[in-house]
């Protein structure tokens, strides 16, 4: 089969919505371990609606912007190959922020306040990969 410049698209859409997922997995049991630790569910609302509210200005100004700037690029492959759906430095990055966000959850277990603010993070880019992909999505040239 041959790899096309759709297909590109669909496989960086389809890595944004299943970061999107295990984020909120994610998101989930940090707030669960968070909510055991304090049952307060005010601070759990507010956690859940400052990642939110984070979220959807990181999907405007970055997210959008680089889910276009990619397509744009796979646009412009002469050649495309299964793996161009991403630029080598994204898989880099993408790789880097994994092990980082897995460490600083693992660093945060049996507080409240990092785990709170871990989630925030989570529950934010998580946030921001299903609003942009979605744009993507109806925008898609």
């Amino acid at each position: 089969m041959k790899t096309t410049k759709p297909h590109l698209k669909t496989l960086a859409l389809a890595l944004s919505f299943m970061g999107f997922i295990a984020l909120f997995i994610k998101s989930f049991k940090l707030l669960n371990e968070a909510y055991s630790l304090d049952n307060t569910l005010s601070y759990l609302i507010l956690t859940i609606l400052l990642g939110l509210f984070f979220g959807s200005i990181k999907a405007k100004y970055i997210f959008m912007k680089s889910c276009h700037k990619n397509f744009r690029r796979i646009d412009g492959l002469v050649k495309p190959r299964i793996w161009d759906f991403y630029s080598l430095g994204f898989f880099i990055f993408l790789a880097t922020v994994i092990i980082l966000g897995a460490s600083l959850s693992s660093w945060a277990e049996g507080s409240y306040m990092a785990l709170s603010s871990i989630a925030v993070v989570d529950i934010s880019v998580g946030f921001a990969l299903f609003i942009s992909g979605i744009h993507c999505i109806k925008n898609r040239p």
